[in-house]
């Protein structure tokens, strides 16, 4: 029985980031339901929890800000606290499944939560680098292809708002990094020096624009595998310290094994770092959405 479970759960997760998003709707249904009955401890509990989360956010997103922006990283905390506090509750009844040879947990072949998957969590920081970069769109204001201030009413459409936010990271035309004035300068000077001037305006604009897109992989990147490193090192410490206390007592004892009060320190400091990470993931995210609001206002006052 419990093998066709675990073979199900497999099959369902394993091959599929979808799945994986079904069981994080579920779990904030569920989460949910319990707390919306009445004044249950449970509610109140959980009810406190996610306003003060709320708050948290709020602050540091502004009032200002859209209530589903402010919801969905909120929200995004809960569901990566539960994934990560599953996992941990995993890693400590793994052990009852034994061992593989290579001194890993032999459940692990076979069972694993969403943030070890490194794919939840490339699809987690997709979506949310994306928002920031919608917001961004919707926000900036400033010179970029159309030559023109992007709050005018007459170039205030949605195409040049997306014309100017691909202008933004592929320049093709230059940003006016250099410029050059005519001053004192002779006429033929002037006119001789002003296409080299905007040549290398032009590269320069291109390679920064190439940077800023390359920021944006390494945002993905960073968050994905910043998750991923930190739960899954877990699991692999704990599997090795525990196979080492499970030889070493039944060696310095003969006859029992006692792998406890070693993996019992380590979880409680993962109990720690699952708490963190669920945290340090969605506030970035709120300081990227942050950030883009915040370009976009500069640009404004520009």
């Amino acid at each position: 029985m419990i093998e066709t479970i675990l073979w199900w759960f497999q099959e369902f997760t394993s091959h599929s980031t979808f799945g994986w998003m079904l069981i994080a709707v579920g779990l904030m249904v569920l989460l949910a339901l319990f707390g919306a009955r009445g004044n249950s401890w449970f509610a109140v509990m959980f009810g406190q929890a996610y306003e003060g989360m709320m708050d948290f956010f709020t602050d540091i997103l502004g009032e200002e800000e859209f209530l589903w922006i402010k919801s969905f990283i909120t929200n995004l905390f809960f569901v990566i606290l539960i994934f990560n506090l599953l996992g941990l509750l995993f890693d400590f009844f793994s052990p009852m499944f034994g061992f593989t040879e290579t001194g890993e947990f032999a459940l692990s072949e076979k069972l694993w939560f969403a943030t070890s998957n490194v794919e939840f969590n490339v699809a987690m920081a997709l979506v949310g680098v994306l928002l920031t970069l919608v917001i961004q769109l919707f926000v900036m204001d400033g010179n970029g292809f159309i030559g023109k201030k992007i709050s005018d009413a007459k170039w205030n459409t949605p195409f040049f708002k997306v014309l100017n936010f691909v202008y933004e990271y592929v320049p093709v035309w230059g940003k006016d990094i250099i410029t050059i004035e005519k001053g004192s300068m002779k006429p033929v000077l002037f006119y001789l020096a002003r296409p080299v001037i905007k040549f290398f305006d032009i590269v320069i604009s291109l390679f920064v624009g190439f940077l800023d897109i390359i920021g944006i992989l390494a945002k993905v990147i960073s968050l994905a595998f910043r998750l991923f490193g930190n739960m899954m090192s877990g699991t692999v410490l704990l599997s090795v310290l525990m196979v080492w206390m499970s030889a070493a007592t039944a060696k310095w004892f003969g006859w029992v094994e006692l792998p406890l009060l070693a993996p019992i320190i380590l979880f409680i400091q993962w109990l720690l770092v699952a708490c963190i990470q669920a945290l340090v993931f969605p506030l970035l995210i709120a300081i990227y959405v942050k950030v883009a609001r915040m370009g976009g206002e500069d640009d404004a006052v520009a």
